[in-house]
C-alpha cells in the first residue's frame, strides 16, 4: 500500500537527524490530510520517481545505493555456491549504513564474525567524472573519507585484478580512493578486520542531481534517481568471482618482496660516488 505525501518542513540541523514533517494525502482521497490507518513509525518514504528503466547502459531507479551491490552479491554467491575451492565464501547483510554503519559496527564490536575473515564490503559510491567515471569498470576501493582500507588485501586484490585484465581486455576495473563518503570497510578495519571494498561508481548520488553544480552554488538543488552502469555492475560480478577464488594464491611478489628487491638492485645509488663534472 500507498500514499503520497508532501514535504512541509525540515529541520536540517537536528541530531542525530534530520527531522522532516510532511503532508499526507491518502491513495484514494487525495484531499484529505488524515493518514490512513497502516502509515506508522518504521514506514519508508521515498521520492516519487517514474518506473526503473535501462537507458544507454545505464538502469535508473530510486535507489541503487546500495541494492545494486547486493544484487551484485547474491548473482556472484549462486555461482559460486557449487565451485571448487569457493567454500570459504559467505554472505554479510547488515542495516543502517545509511546513519552511520550501524549495524557493521554492531558486528564488529560484537565478534559475530571470525577476526581472521576477510571482508569485500560492498558500496555504491559517488562518480567523480574525471576521476571515477561510470562505465570504465567497478572499482577496487583503497579508502574513503573517513580512513584508508586494509593494505594487505586491498594490494591483494588489486594484483588479481589487473592480472585478469592483461588476459582478458575486455574486462575493466578501477583502483580508487573515492573519498565521497563513508564504507564499512573503516568500521570493521577499526575493531581489527582484514576489510576492504569493492564498489559501483555511482550518479545522482543520494538522489542529488548536478551535485557538483549545486554545491557550487550555480544549480537549484534537485532530485531524480540514482543510476549505474550494467557494466559497471556486471564487472562487480567478476571481480567477486575473481576475488573468491584468488583470494588465497600466492602472489608471484609481494609488496614487502618488491621493496626488498627494489633495494638490492638499486641500492647502490646511495653510496656511488659522484663523478666531477
Amino acid at each position: 500500500m500507498r500514499a503520497q505525501a508532501v514535504i512541509k518542513t525540515l529541520a536540517a540541523d537536528a541530531k542525530p537527524f534530520k527531522e522532516i514533517t510532511a503532508e499526507v494525502a491518502t491513495h484514494t482521497s487525495p484531499s484529505t490530510s488524515t493518514p490512513p490507518a497502516w502509515l506508522v513509525p518504521g514506514c519508508i518514504a521515498r521520492w516519487k520517481f517514474p518506473r526503473a528503466e535501462i537507458r544507454d547502459g545505464l538502469i535508473h531507479t530510486d535507489a541503487c545505493d546500495d541494492l545494486a551491490a547486493v544484487a551484485a552479491a547474491l548473482c556472484a554467491f549462486e555461482e559460486l555456491l557449487n565451485a571448487d575451492q569457493c567454500g570459504h565464501v559467505g554472505l554479510l547483510f547488515t542495516v543502517a549504513e545509511e546513519v552511520g554503519f550501524v549495524g557493521a559496527i554492531h558486528v564488529a564490536r560484537n565478534a559475530w564474525i571470525p577476526k581472521d575473515a576477510r571482508l569485500l564490503c560492498l558500496e555504491n559510491s559517488r562518480s567523480f567524472p574525471n576521476d571515477s567515471p561510470i562505465g570504465a569498470g567497478a572499482i577496487c576501493r583503497v579508502g574513503d573519507r573517513i580512513s584508508v582500507f586494509s593494505p594487505s588485501l586491498t594490494n591483494h586484490l588489486a594484483h588479481l585484478f589487473s592480472a585478469e585484465s592483461k588476459q582478458n581486455p575486455a574486462f575493466k576495473w578501477q583502483r580508487k580512493l573515492m573519498a565521497g563518503g563513508g564504507c564499512e570497510a573503516s568500521a570493521f578495519a577499526c575493531y581489527g578486520y582484514q576489510s576492504t571494498c569493492i564498489c559501483l561508481p555511482l550518479g545522482n548520488y543520494h538522489n542529488m542531481v548536478d551535485i557538483d553544480g549545486v554545491a557550487a552554488g550555480a544549480l537549484p538543488a534537485r532530485v531524480g534517481q540514482e543510476f549505474v552502469s550494467i557494466d559497471d555492475y556486471h564487472s562487480m560480478i567478476t571481480m567477486l568471482h575473481i576475488a573468491a577464488r584468488g583470494i588465497d594464491t600466492t602472489l608471484p611478489e609481494s609488496t614487502e618482496q618488491l621493496m626488498e628487491r627494489l633495494y638490492a638492485e638499486r641500492s647502490f645509488v646511495l653510496t656511488k660516488s659522484r663523478r666531477d663534472p
